[in-house]
């Protein structure tokens, strides 16, 4: 008796019930599984899974939580940021010298780009996916141009915008960085 109960506790605290989003991305795929096999000719009946999704009871932005301040302020402490050995990402026996503690600090993409994240709260693949020309330097204030492009689309209609670019990367030296890039 002592060995079942020992051996049959679950191993998982996971209640079974799947999210909303998964919920629903399920439900999509079995339609889309659906409606192919009704291309190809397969005899199936019009099937509605409509009653089966789950609506949206929050904001998808509520939906995500906020990464503890502990965690960000861990990352901004690795050497890409405070300082590191070198400009080499080729791997050595002691690691690659962009991730050793060094005395250099090398201000590009992989450099800026957890910046813009964080100093104006952009989606991954709005920063990941600027392009020269989203960068808007002509008027007064130089501003980033949230928009599709040939790196990226945008999520909705909503998505398309235009934001002051923060002073602290002005200051570290952003658009030294984007004219570089241009030229």
């Amino acid at each position: 008796m002592e060995y079942v109960e020992k051996y049959s506790a679950p191993r998982s605290d996971h209640t079974d019930v799947m999210a909303r989003v998964t919920l629903n991305r399920h439900w999509g795929f079995i339609e889309q599984v659906m409606a192919r096999a009704r291309r190809r000719g397969g005899k199936l009946n019009e099937l509605d899974f409509s009653p089966f999704y789950q609506k949206r009871t929050k904001s998808a932005r509520d939906d995500r939580q906020t990464p503890p301040v502990d965690s960000i302020e861990e990352f901004f402490k690795l050497p890409l940021f405070t300082g590191c050995e070198g400009f080499d990402l080729r791997k050595r026996t002691d690691g690659r010298q962009m991730y050793l503690p060094g005395p250099h600090i090398f201000h590009r993409a992989a450099y800026f780009g957890p910046m813009i994240a964080h100093y104006h709260g952009f989606r991954r693949e709005e920063f990941c996916g600027l392009a020269i020309q989203d960068i808007d330097v002509e008027g007064v204030h130089p501003c980033f141009v949230i928009q599709a492009n040939e790196f990226r689309r945008l999520k909705n209609h909503d998505s398309k915008r235009k934001n002051v670019i923060h002073h602290e990367l002005i200051s570290l030296g952003f658009l030294d960085f984007v004219e570089r890039i241009k030229n």
